[in-house]
């Protein structure tokens, strides 16, 4: 049980002195490694909300015009 519980907390004992430490998180290191490796997936993601932002923009003109006539 406290074999899982340390693997669930991501705890770790330093050896020669049995301290316990607490591995950091880099959640955000890894989300822009991820970033970085994938450089065409990214930018086609960016450019598609781009787009949609773009023609709801442009719906949202096209509506009110045809409301005015």
């Amino acid at each position: 049980m406290e074999y899982t519980k340390d693997l669930i907390l991501k705890v770790c004992y330093d050896e020669p002195a049995t301290i316990r430490c607490f591995k950091p998180k880099n959640r955000t290191n890894r989300f822009s490694q991820k970033i970085k490796r994938h450089k065409i997936v990214t930018a086609g993601i960016v450019a598609a909300c781009a787009f949609i932002l773009i023609d709801g923009i442009l719906l949202m003109n096209f509506i009110q015009i045809l409301e005015m006539l």
